[in-house]
């Protein structure tokens, strides 16, 4: 950065002294890389995070996030922000593609034609039951006498 540069940032950088007695001070610092070049997004206060507890530089340590982002604690301390990936932290996994796998078709086809052809059987078999059992040839309410 040059010098006009770090002029021009700091022009934006707001003083982060005063606040609520129980709650620390921050400040942050927002931007992106554009073709290697870096624009400010915004730079400002923040309000009491653990994230940026006793921090004294602003340094972004995510694996290249779309906005840089990162908080330092005490006054002015963004006017210099940096990125610095963690390389010792383990990769957030994508959450683009599926968690669950598709079933495979036969296992659908199975769940919908098994208990179609299972209803279809009993219905053919109570059918032929019906046409084959023996009626008797007269039948007698009353008794003979």
């Amino acid at each position: 950065m040059g010098s006009a540069t770090k002029l021009a940032l700091s022009v934006f950088l707001i003083s982060c002294s005063s606040g609520e007695k129980d709650k620390r001070l921050h400040c942050f610092a927002t931007w992106k890389n554009v073709s290697g070049v870096v624009q400010v997004v915004k730079q400002g206060c923040w309000l009491d995070d653990v994230n940026c507890y006793d921090r004294t530089e602003c340094v972004e340590m995510k694996d290249v996030p779309e906005v840089f982002f990162c908080c330092c604690e005490g006054s002015l301390c963004n006017h210099k922000f940096s990125y610095s990936p963690d390389t010792n932290q383990t990769p957030v996994p994508s959450t683009n593609k599926p968690v669950t796998a598709r079933p495979p078709v036969l296992t659908t086809l199975m769940y919908s034609l098994v208990p179609i052809m299972a209803i279809s059987a009993i219905v053919l078999l109570s059918f032929w039951m019906y046409r084959h059992q023996n009626w008797p040839t007269h039948l007698s309410w009353y008794p003979h006498r």
